[in-house]
């Protein structure tokens, strides 16, 4: 593009990154962390581990993004492993997989997205199922939930196991 007079536009000048200036932190737990979001007073992450084929979801919190603490109760979050958070200003919501085991007919067995949520980052509470039932065979495939007007949305896709197909969803 040509700016007015025949002159071409500036370019943008990249700020210079120092590598030194970020430091690891190490968080307690086995999990690996997924997602990370930043709120007004607190930076909330969450992931999950898996041993023996259980999954358990973990939920950090810290004031200044160096010194993180645990949240919740890790027995709390199993058969859960958390993906994704979100912030709106006044509530975080985090959504992850619960195992749907059915001992009766494992070809049945699934994963269904869910949501938990929480004012201050620390106490959180389950949402909801998120998609299809539990009685469907059709499972949802969720990413990071957006803060939208009066409400929440998050993208993905509906996987119908009967058809083997995907179909994108909001």
């Amino acid at each position: 593009n040509i700016g007015t007079g025949g002159t071409p536009p500036p370019s943008p000048t990249p700020i210079p990154v120092d590598p030194d200036a970020w430091a690891p932190t190490e968080l307690d737990g086995p999990g690996s962390i997924s997602d990370v979001v930043a709120a007004d007073d607190r930076f909330i992450a969450v992931g999950a581990s898996q041993v023996a084929n259980i999954s358990t979801g973990w939920i950090w919190s810290s004031s200044d993004g160096i010194s993180w603490e645990l949240v919740g109760e890790p027995a709390g979050f199993q058969d859960i492993g958390f993906g994704s958070v979100g912030w709106d200003g006044e509530v975080f919501l985090a959504t992850g997989y619960a195992a749907d085991n059915h001992p009766d007919n494992p070809q049945r067995n699934t994963i269904r997205p869910e949501s938990w949520m929480s004012t201050d980052g620390v106490t959180w509470e389950r949402g909801g199922v998120i998609g299809p039932g539990t009685d469907s065979s059709d499972v949802a495939n969720v990413g990071r939930p957006i803060a939208a007007g009066p409400g929440w949305v998050v993208g993905g896709s509906i996987w119908s196991l009967t058809e083997n197909q995907q179909e994108p969803a909001i």
